[in-house]
């Protein structure tokens, strides 16, 4: 498109009363990528929320979304590892992964909580969540995983819609629960 407007930019100064308007599939992507941002914005918001209430905190909500920051960095390191290349799809699936993310590290936040209740210093309430939580942060990762790997694979045959979508969370989980434990 920016090729295109360079190309015919005179047209319209050669020929007074004609315009020319670049649409179509560019526009409509414009405007999904505004509406997506939009929308991700929308779910932080609803996530933060939904932390802020049940853990009675300002601060902790904040923590446990810090883990969608390491999803994105697997991510961008499971379309290099699997070819695929940046779409539509892939924008919806992080936008998907951040509520999906969040889980691990909510089991553990609300666990070091119920720890530091009964009056465990932090530090060893953080060490005794890990320990106590990781099998069930690590079953919960791979149960979504082996759902999803074979899509994100192509074993089925390969889709440009799905393989990329199922790719972008698998690889994104995977990360940000190694990094959450």
């Amino acid at each position: 498109n920016q090729s295109l407007r360079a190309r015919f930019s005179e047209i319209p100064q050669q020929n007074p009363g004609m315009s020319l308007v670049f649409g179509g599939e560019f526009q409509e992507t414009n405007r999904t990528f505004e509406d997506m941002g939009k929308a991700f914005i929308v779910a932080l918001i609803a996530i933060y929320t939904i932390l802020a209430a049940q853990f009675r905190s300002y601060l902790q909500p904040l923590i446990v979304m810090c883990v969608i920051a390491f999803a994105y960095v697997g991510v961008i390191f499971g379309m290099y590892i699997w070819n695929y290349s940046l779409s539509m799809y892939v924008l919806y699936a992080l936008i998907g992964l951040a509520g999906i993310v969040v889980n691990d590290s909510l089991v553990l936040i609300d666990f070091v909580n119920k720890r530091r209740e009964k009056g465990t210093p932090p530090l060893e309430a953080v060490l005794i969540a890990g320990r106590r939580r990781f099998r069930a942060v690590l079953l919960t990762t791979v149960t979504t995983v082996a759902g999803l790997l074979p899509m994100a694979m192509g074993l089925s045959g390969v889709s440009t819609v799905f393989g990329p979508f199922a790719a972008a969370i698998v690889a994104g989980l995977c990360v940000a629960s190694i990094l959450t434990l």
